[in-house]
């Protein structure tokens, strides 16, 4: 048993596995199960992130991302359908997510996928 400490590792089916064989099959199993975002959904994390605070931020890695670019994908329709980003915080105060993390994501949607109802953010 000696020989093999620190060089094998119990897997959850308690089989007794090499550590090396057992990390490739992690790092396997997590590219499969963490989505590659598209070049406009980074666009998006990356103004969020440059709108976010620090609680939005910290919430943010709580929960699914392809779920969060999702959610930011209907405030352009709802926009561009005569809604007001008024009326997006009314009815995201009614749900159960941080106040900051849904303006961060009404505003990162606006800079991304419609620019041009910008004039309405800040009212």
């Amino acid at each position: 048993m000696g020989e093999l400490s620190g060089r094998s590792i119990v897997d959850a089916q308690g089989q007794l596995v090499s550590l090396v064989d057992f990390c490739r099959e992690q790092q396997f199993q997590q590219q499969v199960e963490t989505p590659v975002l598209g070049a406009e959904a980074q666009a998006f994390w990356q103004n969020f992130l440059n709108v976010a605070s620090i609680e939005a931020v910290a919430f943010s890695q709580t929960v699914n991302q392809q779920q969060v670019v999702d959610y930011a994908a209907t405030v352009c329709p709802f926009l561009q359908n005569g809604g007001t980003l008024q009326q997006i915080r009314q009815i995201q105060l009614a749900g159960d997510l941080p106040v900051s993390f849904d303006a961060a994501v009404s505003v990162a949607a606006i800079y991304t996928y419609c620019p041009e109802f910008r004039s309405q953010i800040g009212r």
